[in-house]
Parts: C-alpha cells; sequence; structure tokens
C-alpha cells in the first residue's frame, strides 16, 4: 500500500505587534492605551510610542495651541499624546528616549526591588533615606553610580548604572523642591 503523505499543517503568521495596536486602535477608537495594552498583553511604554509614530507621520493643520508655562519650579509631566509644537519637539528629541528609560528602569528594572510602580514614588525608601541624610546622600549615591559606569564600560550594565545616575539626580531636585516648598 502507498504510504499516505504526511501534510504539514501551515501556522497563520501572528501579526506583528505595532500592526494589532493599529487594528485595536481603529476597532475601539475610545480605547486608552492602557486598555490596549491590557487587551494585547503588552506594556503601556510601548502602545504609546506605536502610536505616536502613527500620529508622527500625519501633519495637523491651522495653527498650534500656545501652551501655558508652568509655575517656576513645578514639575512638568508630559501627555504621551503632543498637544503643542513645543511637545512635539520634546517627544522628538534625542534625550526624551534616554530619560524615558531611566523612569521604566526606576518603575520596573532595579528600582522595583524599592517598590517600583507598587509604592508611590515619594513612599519608597530613597525619600526616607533622603529625609535622614539630606540631599547629599541623593547626590553621592548618583556619584556612586557614575563611578560604577565607567567601571564597568561596557553594553547594558553600562547604561543601566548611567540610567541609575539620572533617576538619583532626579531624586535629588524632587527632594529639594519637597524641602524647600517646607520653608
Amino acid at each position: 500500500m502507498a504510504e499516505e503523505a504526511k501534510v504539514e499543517e501551515v501556522k497563520p503568521v501572528a501579526k506583528p505587534m505595532s500592526d494589532q495596536i493599529r487594528e485595536y486602535k481603529a476597532a475601539n477608537p475610545t480605547a486608552t492605551t492602557a486598555e490596549i495594552a491590557k487587551a494585547l498583553g503588552t506594556k503601556v511604554h510601548y502602545v504609546q510610542t506605536r502610536l505616536y509614530v502613527d500620529k508622527k507621520k500625519t501633519k495637523k493643520r491651522g495653527r498650534p495651541l500656545k501652551a501655558k508655562a508652568p509655575p517656576a519650579g513645578s514639575i512638568v509631566f508630559l501627555s504621551p499624546t503632543p498637544s503643542s509644537t513645543k511637545e512635539e519637539e520634546v517627544l522628538k528629541h534625542p534625550l526624551y528616549e534616554v530619560f524615558t528609560k531611566a523612569i521604566n528602569q526606576a518603575m520596573y528594572g532595579k528600582g522595583e526591588r524599592h517598590g517600583g510602580a507598587r509604592t508611590p514614588f515619594l513612599e519608597q525608601p530613597w525619600a526616607h533615606y533622603a529625609k535622614l541624610h539630606g540631599r547629599g546622600f541623593l547626590t553621592g549615591q548618583a556619584a556612586k553610580k557614575l563611578e560604577e559606569a565607567a567601571s564597568t564600560r561596557e553594553g547594558t550594565a553600562f547604561e543601566d548604572e548611567l540610567l541609575g545616575a539620572i533617576v538619583y539626580v532626579g531624586m535629588a531636585i524632587i527632594n529639594d523642591r519637597i524641602e524647600r516648598s517646607k520653608q
């Protein structure tokens, strides 16, 4: 008897995540980035970057709205979708990705063992040590991270140490603002 030919199942190729994000957004135009990320099982930041790339390709017509300047000394959080020309310029700046990576490291990387995204940032151990030892603790930690980066000299370990230094510098700025507001 003739042997039956084996028929291999052809599995459909999974669509790239960026295409899945676009399709989900098209099907659910009012969905937030968090809802899209949850539905597709990916990170919010990735969804934001994919949607931003799509927005960047289309030019908006009309005169941009003037953004009101925040009060001096305030911490400014940029929305993921640009609403002014200045914000678009900030999102296109080469440092934007670096600072975003530093925040992600503080929340989901090495910083996760200190509370990461679970514990409010101002209630994490760094704030306690800054109260005990002053801003010198935070600037000292930043300096330590820079020295560790200089001795590491390669790959992601080098970058991780530098991102940690950026986070400690940011903590020192936040701590200084908190201390000045108490005076």
